[in-house]
């Protein structure tokens, strides 16, 4: 089976800080892997506007259903147009005490704040399970 792309942020301009939807990755992860899996994430500014802007983009987990969100990979904050790509995967000290995931795989979204005078970002975020 071919590695799922996600979209976590649909390209859109945003001029304040939010979180995206959570997104269940269960349906695209076996209930027992047998190898540590990874996550590689793109972040895409097309456009960016407003005085001295800045855009800090983090991706989370949460291991409670949603009540509380934890950051498991953060992305240099974003002044202008750019791409960046973080992978988030096991540490060896995971593997190790035999977690497959870094994080809790049934909940993730994307997280960002905005700063500056009258920001604008035209942006989005997408991902792949390896």
């Amino acid at each position: 089976m071919p590695a799922p792309f996600l979209t976590l942020l649909g390209s859109l301009a945003r001029t304040v800080s939010g979180n995206s939807d959570a997104i269940d990755l269960t349906q695209f992860v076996p209930a027992t892997p047998g190898f540590p899996l990874m996550l590689r994430v793109q972040s895409d500014v097309t456009a960016a506007s407003g005085t001295s802007p800045t855009m800090t983009m983090l991706i989370q987990d949460s291991v409670d259903g949603g009540a509380n969100w934890n950051t498991i990979g953060t992305f240099t904050a974003q002044t202008g147009v750019n791409r960046q790509v973080i992978q988030i995967a096991p540490s060896g000290v995971a593997q190790a005490a035999g977690f497959a995931w870094p994080f809790n795989h049934k909940k993730i979204r994307c997280s960002w704040t905005i700063g500056g005078t009258t920001p604008s970002f035209t942006s989005s975020v997408k991902a792949v399970i390896l």
